[in-house]
């Protein structure tokens, strides 16, 4: 079995696909589940992914594994002998890892269901990476009445097969800004003339720095980070216009709201004191895990009493759309290590294929405990 396991990982990673791209993968996950006896499988009307059910021979609580799907638009630079098949898109979040460890999951609850009690659900959640797939997912009503969700998410920061757990927000909230500078263009020779957006900008930019540190309690851990500053296509010409993009990562929404406020503020201040204007717009994206106080801790101590490697759980600032689907259902989401190297979404990130059997007989005994 651990041959396939590999096998399956290897063709998951050589065959990634974007978010609302993921025909194909939707249809390996299925062929890989239609081959263990006990599983039925539904798909989504406005969405590929799916989900497989296993039902215990006696009634009881209904419990959701959710694993995402999608890829990046990232080039992989990296010598595995697997490596990614399609150009410009690959597995460097460990979604890969995600899905296999989901199929290796059912296999081992489809083996024990005559003795679970309740019915288990393992949700194969496309478009992650564009926080929209989990929303569609709970749209779709198909979690209604569950009781428990369970997630993980591969963690290069942890030694292979670690597993950390806390309890409360481990991923942030994310907003996106963009900020629109709108001046006077002019030759590059006569500022006099012109309302200069670059210079506005430039302004805007250090003023942004100073929210976290002059405006956000120190006790609360917040991110402001301009990614983006696009403006002008010639060297003599001064342009109309400048353009700011970037994310802001919050744990509470007291911070979060306080954030965008100071944003609105700067922008609109610092360009009328360069005599330029700013439209901003902020966009909410997925909001803060929650993982559940009570699950958690019966985690911890599960793992402990059977021997994982576990270890604190560390917040992290990235976002994670399975906070839509923890909203819908109360649950937890784990850090699963599989060893040290580049970060996620890095070209050069690779996961140790070692923490797919650790995190599937994790959750294979702690869903038996669980129900």
């Amino acid at each position: 079995m651990q041959n396939t396991i590999q096998s399956i990982f290897q063709y998951l990673h050589c065959h990634p696909e974007l978010p609302g791209e993921e025909k194909h993968t939707t249809e390996y996950i299925a062929q890989m589940l239609s081959q263990i006896d006990g599983i039925e499988i539904e798909y989504f009307d406005h969405c590929y992914g799916l989900l497989a059910q296993i039902k215990g021979a006696k009634p009881g609580k209904k419990i959701v594994f959710r694993a995402d799907i999608d890829a990046l638009p990232i080039l992989e630079e990296t010598n595995l002998e697997y490596k990614s098949q399609h150009n410009g898109v690959s597995h460097v979040c460990g979604h890969d890892i995600h899905i296999t460890v989901g199929i290796e999951l059912a296999r081992r609850l489809a083996a024990v269901r005559d003795q679970l009690s309740g019915t288990v659900y393992l949700l194969f959640q496309p478009e992650e990476e564009n926080a929209l797939g989990a929303k569609k997912v709970v749209a779709s009503k198909k979690l209604q009445g569950m009781d428990l969700s369970l997630s993980l998410h591969t963690n290069p920061n942890m030694d292979c097969g670690e597993i950390g757990i806390k309890s409360g927000p481990i991923t942030s909230n994310v907003n996106r800004m963009r900020i629109v500078i709108n001046g006077t263009g002019c030759h590059g020779a006569e500022p006099q003339n012109g309302n200069d957006p670059i210079v506005a900008a430039s302004a805007i930019v250090m003023a942004l720095q100073t929210i976290v540190s002059r405006n956000v309690n120190p006790a609360q851990r917040a991110v402001v980070s301009v990614t983006h500053f696009e403006s002008g296509k010639d060297w003599n010409v001064i342009p109309a216009n400048a353009i700011l993009e970037g994310t802001v990562r919050t744990f509470d929404e007291e911070t979060r709201e306080l954030i965008k406020g100071r944003i609105y503020d700067i922008s609109a201040n610092v360009a009328a004191a360069y005599g330029v204007w700013a439209d901003v717009q902020i966009v909410d994206g997925p909001i803060a895990t929650n993982n559940d106080e009570k699950i958690a801790e019966m985690a911890v101590a599960y793992g402990r009493e059977h021997g994982f490697k576990m270890v604190p759980g560390e917040q992290s600032m990235v976002g994670e759309d399975y906070a839509f689907i923890q909203r819908e259902v109360p649950g937890m989401m784990v850090w699963l290590g599989v060893g040290k190297g580049p970060g996620l979404h890095n070209p050069s990130y690779v996961a140790d294929p070692g923490a797919i059997e650790v995190g599937a007989e994790y959750f294979a005994g702690l869903i038996q405990q669980l129900l």
